[in-house]
């Protein structure tokens, strides 16, 4: 089945629908070219699958539990750890007639809980110094399905490329 602009729309309308707002308690590789986000979101756990393979490119709601098919630590994957586990998918968003997916996903504190987790607190740290710390950071992951020039890739705030599939 070919995976045109009209289904990517559609994808997009029941990711709207059902997971946006919805925080993203796992991430995984259920194979090498393709990402597995676990959402809860409006009291049920939903499982979106997005594949950048050149035969069999696609992204998709599925009904049951995605296995862990790639055992393999990519940098990709330790960057969705990082910026996406734990965060909430604020917004989808598809261009107009374009098989382009974007999930915006935003994270309280995401350095917060890193290394300067157990560091001494000096005695004149304001209030905004700490709010400065537990600032919200935003990430996009951007799937295009266009066969065998598919992509995964995580933009940060900047539009900067973290990583790509």
């Amino acid at each position: 089945m070919p995976f045109d602009a009209l289904t990517m729309a559609a994808v997009a309308d029941e990711l709207k629908e059902k997971a946006v707002g919805g925080r993203i308690q796992g991430v995984f590789l259920p194979a090498p070219l393709a990402i597995g986000l676990e959402i809860y979101a409006h009291h049920a756990t939903h499982y979106l699958f997005a594949s950048a393979h050149p035969q069999h490119a696609r992204v998709h709601l599925t009904q049951g539990r995605l296995s862990r098919g790639s055992e393999d630590i990519t940098p990709l994957l330790l960057l969705l750890r990082k910026y996406v586990r734990d965060g909430r998918l604020a917004a989808v968003e598809q261009p107009p007639l374009e098989r382009v997916l974007s999930l915006i996903i935003t994270k309280a504190g995401a350095f917060g809980k890193g290394e300067n987790a157990g560091a001494d607190r000096t005695v004149g740290t304001t209030h905004n110094e700490e709010a400065d710390n537990a600032a919200i950071t935003t990430v996009t992951l951007i799937i295009e399905v266009m066969g065998r020039y598919s992509n995964i890739v995580l933009v940060d705030g900047n539009g900067v490329v973290m990583e790509a599939v």
